[in-house]
């Protein structure tokens, strides 16, 4: 759908960003073999894309144009196409990669600026955009909560099964899409280079969704900063390129993660799954997908 149009169906529903290719698309599939309403968010769509909106399940798929997280006109987009839609599920994944260097910066400060205005500001922007719809699926939740069933605090299910198994009231969750690379202590113990506008832009995400946590915990928001691993993308190509030259300018201490590099499938089943597990009173912790490992800051 282009941007300027309104969802015309009011029912609750999953939102993801970046949602045209790599680990968006995936966790688009996967929400949809759910049961999930989806709506996939994206500057523009994408073959693979238009081939699952023609797929099983297309007609809870619907994609909105024209949202580029690192504009601040992304969010009257969004407010726009998802304007009286509650949002029972945010999957903040838009995000780009580098493989620069210190010695660059001096001559590629807008690309590192570009990096902040997606990774860092991105999610802000479209989680701001999206509070009042978020506060739709948290208010119709509250009934449900105060008198103990399906919600979080209960050790209710999770609301992120979908469908039929989807309990009738449960409380929205949202996800942020980080990296480790983000982390100063990861940092520091492994002696990494490279990668620095990412690393710092991530470093200011992992900032934004302590801050998001904050905001929503009063709200019965819970939130979950991600690390989906090396994930086999055509965003990561570049890097891995970079790897595996070992010894080009700026890469030698650029490593493999541990746990990686890992499919689309096993990352977005990985999100998921800590999507699944999160409850309230474990907002704002930082995991890794796979195994839900807690991750320092």
């Amino acid at each position: 759908m282009a941007e300027a149009d309104t969802l015309q169906d009011k029912n609750p529903a999953a939102v993801v960003t970046g949602a045209n290719r790599g680990l968006g698309l995936e966790l688009c599939r996967q929400l949809l073999q759910r049961g999930w309403r989806v709506v996939a968010l994206c500057r523009r769509t994408s073959d693979t894309l238009q081939e699952l909106c023609a797929g099983p399940g297309a007609g809870s798929l619907a994609v909105v144009e024209g949202v580029d997280v690192g504009q601040d006109e992304c969010e009257a987009a969004t407010c726009r196409a998802l304007a009286g839609v509650p949002v029972a599920l945010l999957i903040l994944n838009a995000g780009i990669l580098s493989t620069d260097t210190l010695t660059e910066l001096d001559t590629v400060v807008a690309r590192q600026q570009a990096r902040f205005e997606v990774n860092a500001l991105g999610p802000l922007r479209v989680a701001h955009a999206l509070l009042p719809n978020l506060a739709t699926a948290a208010a119709a939740a509250a009934p449900a909560r105060a008198s103990g069933g399906g919600g979080r605090d209960s050790g209710g299910s999770s609301n992120v099964a979908g469908g039929a198994g989807m309990p009738p009231a449960a409380p929205p969750k949202v996800a942020l899409i980080t990296s480790k690379m983000g982390s100063i202590q990861l940092t520091q113990q492994g002696g990494k280079n490279g990668s620095v506008g990412y690393r710092l832009s991530k470093a200011a995400a992992n900032m934004a969704a302590q801050l998001l946590a904050v905001e929503l915990q009063p709200q019965g928001i819970p939130l979950v900063a991600i690390h989906p691993g090396a994930v086999a993308t055509d965003m990561h190509a570049q890097y891995w390129a970079a790897v595996a030259a070992g010894g080009a300018a700026g890469t030698a201490g650029m490593a493999p993660s541990a746990h990686g590099p890992i499919s689309v499938q096993d990352a977005a089943a990985g999100v998921l799954a800590r999507l699944d597990e999160l409850q309230l009173g474990s907002t704002g912790r930082f995991v890794q997908a796979a195994t839900g490992e807690e991750l320092p800051w």
